[in-house]
Parts: structure tokens; C-alpha cells; sequence
């Protein structure tokens, strides 16, 4: 069955093609003193932890309740609500999604809470034991855990088997490197993937819906696009005026501050959100390299905010940019608007309700 993940982006093709103007063109109308500028180059903000959530980064796990218990509660809630939960997956059946979850090593209560409840259902399975027939989610934990301090791995780890570690240092500030470790050591240990993704602890996957919104072809990103309004409006933001990708393109976008919208490529771009972002395998290859080969996030001129979910789109766009020949596919504003159905990120429904949840502990 290939149906599903056909029927969301039939229309893509119809709309591009309406609507593709060359933009080039279209710069006349736009601002002068901007069109065509470089992204400033910024280092960290003082007041950058607390600007972090407002553009879109976590501190690991650091946003979920402290006690494992708390967090048992509202991820058996979350799970508990979703009447799609393991129930079979639609869409692409030849789909090899790879999802890591980055955690700090002391995080091993938080970690059984996620393979107790979301990790336990049909189709999805350990990214460490390979690929197996019926699945098509896969998942990996992963921490940061330098070579050079001899140290043994988390002990619930090497129980699940279902972590590897990353030669980074833990920590805010450190979060870029260690993403840049973590997507090169999935696309070099799992050559089976097909999409690669990463989703904070305080994340919870709606999968069955998620899936269905992978798009097609070989370049794709996935995620929340955060634009120059949810970035903060700071100078090192997305530009204003361009908003979020349109008619599922990564590098079209409608500008708006002209006496009529225009659809315009480059300078216009956008990031995706922390909370959960994806990646096809090929994208991700010209984004973080590969064993021969530098990627984009490598390039000397890339601006240093150290939030990582912006470190990842602006390596993206400069690649499609740098790409002639290359069309990198996201979500469609339509599908975009569905996200909320795809995942949860520090979900509002977190309340009352939810610590209060009368099926804690029960059997299934």
C-alpha cells in the first residue's frame, strides 16, 4: 500500500506549477537594502537559554518533569488519548524511519518511560537489532559520552540495548556539536535509513500520522518551520516579510511586504522547531557529510547562534541553494497545519487531567 502517502501531496505538482514564477525576477520589488544579504554572523547570547524556547531549542530533557513518575503519568495519558495508537501504519510501506532521542546518560527512568509507552507498539522497533520486516519506525536513544573519560554506559542501556553515545560534551551550549555528532553517526551506522530524524525527550509522536506526512522524493525536511516572527524577530532570524514554505518547496516562500505578494527563493528560508524534525537520508547526507564528503553545517560562513534547530535549516537551505539540480520537498501549508495531529511537544493538554490519569498502572 502506497496509496496513502500519494493522496496528502497529489495536488503538489498542479500548485507548483500554477504558481512558479522565476524569482528571480521578482527581486525588483524587493527591499534593496536587504535583498541578497548574508545572515549576520552571531555568537552566543548571553541571554540565550532563556531565548531558547522562544526559537525553538530544548535543553535535552530538561524540560520534563523531574520525577519519572510525573512523567509517566503524562506520557501514559498522551498515550492513552490517541485513538490511532497501535494501530497499524499507512502510507509508504517502504519507509525505514529512524528517530534518536537525545538524553543526558542519567536519564535511564525517563528513557523506560518512553520505551513503555510510545517505543511499544506495532511497527515500531530498536534501531541497535537492525532492520526487521513489519516495522517502519525504528528508534535509538542517544548521549553524549567523550572517549576520553573511560566511563561504562548507562546501565539501562546496555539492558535495552537501544542507545549508542556520541563523542560530544553534554550540556546547552554544546547542543550544535553534539547534533552534528548525532545525524553523522546515524547515517554512517544505520546505511539502511531512509529518513533520519531527531525529537526531544519532552516530545510525544503521534506515528500513525506522522508517517503519512513524509513527502516525496529523494531531498525532504521535516518539521514545524519556525519563520522571523516565532524566531523572536532578532536580527540573526529568518528574514521578515518571507513567512513559512509554500506549496511544499523548502525554498519557496510568498514575501509579503511588497504591495503584492510575490513568491520568492533565496534570501527568503526558515528552520525547523526543535521539537521534532526529519530528514531524507540524501538531504541529511549534504547537510552533515558523510565519511568522504563536507556538509553544508560545515561551511565556514554558517552563523553561530548555538541553537541547533537553526544550525540545521540554515545548513538545509544553503544546500538546496547550492543545488541547482536538486528540489527539497516539506510539508505543504496544508499538512503543516496538521502537525499538531503528528506530534506533541510540552502538550497543553499537560494538566490536571493528565497528572491525574486513572488508567496509571494498569494493565493494557
Amino acid at each position: 500500500m502506497r496509496v496513502g502517502l500519494f493522496v496528502v501531496f497529489s495536488a503538489l505538482g498542479l500548485a507548483y506549477a500554477t504558481t512558479n514564477l522565476r524569482h528571480l525576477a521578482a527581486l525588483e520589488s524587493y527591499p534593496a537594502e536587504t535583498a541578497g544579504a548574508p545572515v549576520p554572523k552571531v555568537k552566543l547570547r548571553a541571554d540565550a537559554p532563556a531565548l531558547a524556547k522562544v526559537s525553538g531549542a530544548t535543553d535535552l530533557s530538561r524540560a520534563v518533569p523531574n520525577s519519572p513518575q510525573d512523567f509517566r503519568r503524562l506520557w501514559e495519558y498522551e498515550r492513552d488519548t490517541d485513538d490511532k495508537f497501535n494501530k497499524p501504519f499507512g502510507g509508504n510501506q517502504e519507509l525505514n524511519v529512524l528517530l534518536a532521542v537525545p538524553s543526558l546518560k542519567s536519564d535511564g527512568p525517563h528513557r523506560n518511560v518512553i520505551r513503555d509507552t510510545w517505543m511499544k507498539q506495532h511497527g515500531v522497533c530498536n534501531a541497535n537489532l537492525g532492520q526487521k520486516k513489519g516495522c517502519s519506525v525504528y528508534v535509538i536513544f542517544a548521549y553524549a559520552h567523550p572517549s576520553e573519560k573511560n566511563q561504562s554506559q548507562a546501565s539501562d542501556c546496555i539492558k535495552a540495548d537501544d542507545c549508542t553515545s556520541l563523542e560530544a560534551k553534554e550540556g546547552w551550549t554544546n547542543l550544535p556539536a553534539m547534533t552534528v555528532a548525532l545525524f553523522r553517526t546515524l547515517l554512517q551506522k544505520f546505511a539502511w535509513a531512509t529518513h533520519v530524524g531527531k525529537l526531544d525527550m519532552d516530545t510525544f509522536p503521534h506515528l500513525q500520522q506522522l508517517l503519512l506526512s513524509v513527502p516525496k522524493g529523494k531531498y525532504s525536511i521535516m518539521g514545524n518551520m519556525v519563520d522571523f516572527h516565532w524566531c523572536g524577530g532578532w536580527p540573526w532570524c529568518p528574514l521578515k516579510g518571507c513567512g513559512k514554505p509554500v506549496y511544499g518547496i523548502f525554498t519557496d516562500y510568498h514575501y509579503s511586504l511588497t504591495t503584492n505578494p510575490i513568491l520568492m527563493q533565496k534570501p527568503c528560508w526558515s528552520y525547523p522547531q526543535g521539537a521534532l524534525y526529519m530528514f531524507s537520508r540524501d538531504l541529511a547526507v549534504g547537510v552533515f557529510g558523510s565519511k568522504t564528503t563536507k556538509g553544508t553545517v560545515d561551511s565556514p560562513d554558517r552563523p553561530d547562534t548555538g541553537l541547533e534547530d537553526f544550525m540545521v535549516g540554515w545548513a538545509a537551505i544553503k544546500y538546496a541553494w547550492d543545488s541547482p539540480n536538486v528540489t527539497v520537498y516539506t510539508w505543504t501549508q496544508e499538512v503543516a497545519e496538521e502537525s499538531k495531529y503528528m506530534f506533541e511537544h510540552l502538550p497543553e493538554r499537560f494538566s490536571k487531567a493528565a497528572l491525574e490519569h486513572k488508567n496509571h498502572g494498569e494493565n493494557e
